[in-house]
């Protein structure tokens, strides 16, 4: 399902005294005599915001192009505007960056192919609004930060061109997908003796659309939860306890992933396209004792670049053996 998202635009402090008119009718705030008016793009900001922005949502930014008259009838004639992209100032604004900061990619060209970079502020107004909508696709890459920087390039022949408010950046900021872990069945009751018993654990990536890039997440299980769980359980029947070298005869996990201690986590991949590869998970029964309660922590280590870690980042998979 699609959503939508809008930016909200705050007007430059000129813009905003004019009024909420733009025309013929408007009230004077100002005393504009002793101040000469100019062309501009009306945000105080120098910037729009998409945030957490996903792929299929659609983007809608306003572009104002002001002339701060005191009077919209002192637009006696049609002033016109000439915007472009400047795509050469995104180097300078990633070199302004902290180091932890991720620096901006640009909007890719089909995204802004139809945007209209030519403005007329009409006589008897004061300003005209330029719309940029497009629907992201997948040639914007999940957890990247985009820029498109606009200016003024020109404008009639007479009129003064901002020297503070002649440009304007929009910004998409994409969302993390969250990747997690989910098991199918994740706890087991009355197992008997030597009964098979299989787990199947999704590693699998939260996002509405799909991906088409590889994503890798790294796991790792560690006895040391089982201790954990204990120590804050009241239940009179606590997990047995099984050092590393016992998890791996008591389970096997295809494809196999490292054990801590003496173990390293193990990278994991969900190939490009399928949003989640299974694990699975075979309990040796015949080592487990009736009336026992096992279980088995998998956890993520960590996730490639531009995703996030989701509340799926622990499965505890579960055996209790009948009396």
């Amino acid at each position: 399902m699609k959503s939508i998202t809008k930016t909200i635009l705050t007007l430059a402090l000129p813009a905003v005294m004019l009024g909420t008119t733009s025309c013929l009718n408007d009230e004077p705030i100002i005393d504009w005599s002793v101040i000469e008016p100019v062309i501009e793009i009306a945000d105080n900001d120098h910037a729009q915001y998409s945030n957490n922005t996903q792929q299929g949502d659609e983007v809608e930014f306003e572009i104002i192009v002001n002339y701060t008259a005191s009077y919209a009838s002192d637009v006696t004639e049609p002033i016109e505007v000439e915007l472009e992209v400047d795509l050469d100032t995104i180097a300078q604004i990633n070199a302004g960056l902290a180091a932890s900061e991720q620096p901006f990619e640009p909007f890719p060209e089909a995204s802004y192919a139809d945007l209209r970079l030519h403005s007329t502020i009409p006589a008897g107004c004061k300003r005209d609004t330029i719309y940029l909508r497009f629907t992201v696709d997948e040639s914007f890459k999940v957890g990247r930060s985009y820029i498109l920087p606009i200016k003024i390039a020109g404008a009639s022949d007479g009129y003064i061109i901002s020297g503070n408010f002649n440009h304007i950046e929009l910004e998409v900021n994409m969302s993390e997908p969250e990747i997690g872990l989910a098991a199918d069945p994740s706890a087991l009751y009355d197992v008997n003796v030597g009964d098979p018993v299989t787990f199947n654990v999704d590693l699998a990536v939260n996002y509405p659309v799909t991906i088409n890039e590889e994503v890798e997440a790294a796991l790792f299980i560690d006895p040391s939860r089982i201790a954990i769980l204990n120590a804050s359980s009241a239940a009179d029947d606590p997990y047995v306890e099984l050092s590393a070298e016992e998890i791996a005869e008591y389970f096997t996990v295809t494809p196999g992933i490292g054990v801590l201690p003496d173990g390293q986590s193990t990278a994991v991949k969900i190939e490009a396209g399928t949003m989640k590869t299974t694990l699975t998970v075979e309990a040796n029964t015949s080592l487990m004792q009736p009336g026992a309660r096992y279980v088995l922590p998998i956890e993520i280590d960590y996730v490639s670049d531009y995703y996030t870690i989701g509340s799926g980042s622990v499965v505890y998979l579960e055996i209790n053996m009948a009396e």
